[in-house]
């Protein structure tokens, strides 16, 4: 199974993780909001899509991240950086 969650402000980050969800199977988009509910993902592949505001995250990415649990894989270097 895959997640992709994307925020977007402007319908641009939608269309590209669309797109990308199109491609990948069993795959699932989720909209990053405040209200998302708090859970640990253990996904095989998670994909996480955004513009970049001011060379940076726009704050509602940046919350998401703090604040949720992705379970490390056993691939790649397994960590979230």
């Amino acid at each position: 199974m895959a997640k992709i969650f994307y925020f977007s402000g402007t319908g641009n980050s939608y269309l590209v993780a669309k797109k990308l969800g199109m491609k990948i199977e069993n795959c699932e988009l989720i909209k990053i909001t405040y209200e998302i509910k708090r859970e640990i993902y253990e996904d095989d592949i998670i994909g996480i899509v955004f513009p970049v505001y001011y060379f940076g995250l726009p704050k509602i990415v940046e919350n998401f991240l703090i604040n949720f649990d992705f379970k490390s894989s056993g691939y790649g270097n397994g960590k979230l950086n």
